[in-house]
């Protein structure tokens, strides 16, 4: 049961990547896609650390979360100091990156709850330490 929170955030997980990839390929200008490689990288990381939870697997989520939340946390702070913007301008563009974001907020919910978060200490028997005995014969 510990696992099927961590399933259920993998799935939010890819749901936020290609949601922001999406916008960032429909937005102006040139997309980067450095960082859109990048982030898939750390996307199949997190992915994979979350199907098969294995110790301090959870570092592989938070480094997705980070990488893909820093630009989004400069540009909110730029719209918040820019004395030209109305306070609805503002309100409504952190509005709108609260609900981009969501779904990468809910899979870390799952992935941090105590229950789930144990499974990254003492991963499901049969899964990891079955693979590793039979892999070392």
């Amino acid at each position: 049961m510990q696992t099927k929170a961590l399933r259920v955030a993998a799935y939010f997980l890819i749901g936020h990547y290609v949601m922001v990839t999406g916008l960032g390929l429909l937005g102006k200008g040139t997309p980067d896609f450095i960082r859109i490689a990048i982030t898939l990288g750390l996307l199949i990381g997190s992915v994979g650390a979350l199907f098969r939870p294995r110790k301090l697997g959870w570092l592989m989520v938070v480094a997705y979360a980070w990488y893909v939340l820093h630009p989004f946390i400069l540009g909110t702070w730029a719209v918040w100091v820019a004395p030209n913007l109305s306070s609805a301008a503002k309100i409504a563009s952190s509005i709108v990156l609260v609900l981009i974001n969501s779904p990468l907020v809910v899979a870390l919910v799952l992935v941090f709850k105590p229950a789930s978060f144990a499974s990254f200490k003492n991963p499901v028997p049969g899964d990891v330490v079955r693979e590793a005995s039979t892999s070392q014969s």
